[in-house]
């Protein structure tokens, strides 16, 4: 059910992110790709302890997922914070891999 509203809550914010890198402008006071990431990576550890709780275990291809949808987040996180030049398009990449992870949740 958490899952779901993570999905709510994302689907609108990563087509925020998509649109405004594409360039159909908006200004905003903050920055919506790493609220983004941050929920991507709370979604995992929501979706893990989940898993973990109702199997009693975590399978190999639930931690695989996780990483799959964490590095892109953490990598923007480390360019945000740290100033580590990644990919200039990461926003983007989150963006898009925030919609497919929103719309997986609300399936």
């Amino acid at each position: 059910m958490l899952g779901k509203v993570f999905g709510i809550v994302m689907l609108p914010i990563s087509i925020l992110i998509i649109l405004g890198e594409i360039g159909i402008g908006f200004s905003l006071p903050f920055n919506l790709a790493l609220l983004g990431a941050i929920l991507m990576i709370a979604l995992q550890l929501v979706n893990m302890v989940a898993a973990k709780s109702h199997n009693g275990h975590l399978r190999i291809m639930q931690i695989v997922t996780a990483i799959f949808f964490i590095a892109p987040a953490l990598a923007l996180i480390a360019k945000e914070f740290f100033g580590l030049i990644v990919v200039d398009s990461l926003p983007l990449i989150v963006g898009v891999i925030m919609l497919a992870e929103a719309l997986y949740a609300l399936h």
